[in-house]
């Protein structure tokens, strides 16, 4: 195994990032739904982060 560290190399930054392998498609009155959901969840004090996974179609 490879030692990042004795390589040279130095993080600035690490995080985990969410990918989702499939997209949920909505159409127009449901994406607007979702954005309010969305826009409600992340002004939340208590929520930390938001992930989804929408198309619009």
């Amino acid at each position: 195994m490879i030692n990042i560290h004795k390589e040279g190399y130095q993080f600035i930054q690490a995080d985990i990032m969410y990918i989702p392998q499939t997209e949920m498609g909505l159409q127009n009155e449901d994406v607007k739904k979702m954005d309010k959901l969305i826009d409600m969840l992340e002004d939340n004090d208590d929520v930390q982060q938001v992930y989804y996974h929408l198309k619009e179609t």
